[in-house]
């Protein structure tokens, strides 16, 4: 697609994706999956992901996908707005892709009130705190449903200032990697493309995303009857995924060894790798 081809053109130069500022830091198909809850209109992405076919025709027509980056002081904010016929396969559907240029500058002062911009850095402080508030808030939320917070992105650092003035020092509050109650929570792989964990695919299929895999026996398996038999295995993409033997023990088998049957099996995608 054109605008996943758009968003490696801003990676290749350099542009780094750029969360807002009360936006929990989400990566991926869980930054997907939380914008697609969150709201039907504002529909914010991960600028390190490109948008896969599956998850493009999840979009409702009426949002518009917007992805965000940074680089040298300057913001740059691609959106995607389509028309109510976009979906009408009878009608032409017309789409408008908009990149918008702002220094960084520019939008910090564009933040606070209108009475207070000309010194605005004075103000930022208590902005940047209020921003933070609002994104622990869905952070801690997030972690306690198991969402991965990516702790190792920190906010663009405030722009140069003028001759003359100083950038403030911004509270605790607002520099610390996460917030007290987000003991640990390990960055998601930036898998592009990623399909959702919990995807599934059988014995003889091809695997469509590397990652680690575990094995569903059927039903009828005697395995389902062995306490601890779990199986885990990583699969690259692309490879067969394999039946799984299974292990038969008999009263003999101490001597004649046992006997193993081939089972297929449904994978299901527990981790990426």
């Amino acid at each position: 697609m054109y605008i996943n081809s758009l968003l490696q053109q801003f990676r290749a130069k350099g542009w780094q994706a750029l969360f807002y500022y009360d936006a929990p830091r989400l990566r991926g198909q869980e930054q997907f999956e939380y914008a697609l809850a969150d709201s039907e209109y504002s529909f914010q992405l991960d600028g390190e992901i490109d948008l896969s076919p599956h998850n493009w025709q999840r979009i409702n027509w009426i949002a518009s996908p917007t992805w965000r980056f940074y680089a040298d002081n300057v913001f740059a904010k691609i959106q995607f707005d389509r028309s109510p016929t976009w979906e009408d396969p009878k009608q032409p559907g017309t789409g408008l892709l908009t990149i918008d240029f702002q220094s960084m500058e520019s939008y910090l002062r564009s933040e606070i009130e209108e009475k207070d911009r000309a010194n605005w850095r004075a103000f930022w402080p208590a902005k940047a705190k209020w921003y933070r508030d609002r994104r622990d808030s869905a952070e801690i939320r997030l972690h306690k449903e198991g969402k991965h917070i990516d702790l190792h992105y920190q906010d663009p650092p405030l722009p140069p200032p003028p001759p003359g003035q100083r950038n403030p020092e911004l509270p605790l509050e607002v520099t610390r990697p996460a917030h007290p109650l987000i003991k640990s929570s390990a960055r998601v792989p930036l898998q592009r493309d990623a399909l959702p964990l919990g995807t599934t695919c059988h014995t003889g299929e091809p695997c469509p995303q590397s990652g680690i895999w575990h094995a569903q026996f059927p039903s009828h398996s005697i395995s389902n009857r062995q306490p601890g038999y779990d199986v885990q295995r990583f699969f690259a993409q692309g490879s067969l995924m394999p039946p799984v033997p299974v292990h038969y023990p008999r009263l003999l088998g101490r001597w004649l060894g046992y006997p193993a049957q081939i089972e297929p099996v449904r994978w299901i995608l527990m981790e990426y790798a």
